[in-house]
């Protein structure tokens, strides 16, 4: 079986511009977004939202 054109070993790249980049991208670290979807994502919904969907589930308009 032959080997496809794009088959070719890994190697580190040693280009100075791609390490330029990729240290000026770790450096600046996660978007704030993200951290604000983490915040909303671990925040406490309350008992009116498990009230709410206990309704539902037996059968009762919420």
């Amino acid at each position: 079986m032959t080997r496809h054109i794009t088959d070719r070993p890994h190697r580190k790249s040693d280009s100075s511009r791609l390490v330029q980049y990729l240290s000026q991208d770790r450096a600046t670290g996660r978007s704030g977004v993200w951290a604000k979807m983490d915040r909303e994502r671990q925040s406490p919904k309350g008992a009116a939202r498990v009230k709410q969907f206990l309704r539902i589930d037996r059968g009762i308009s919420a």
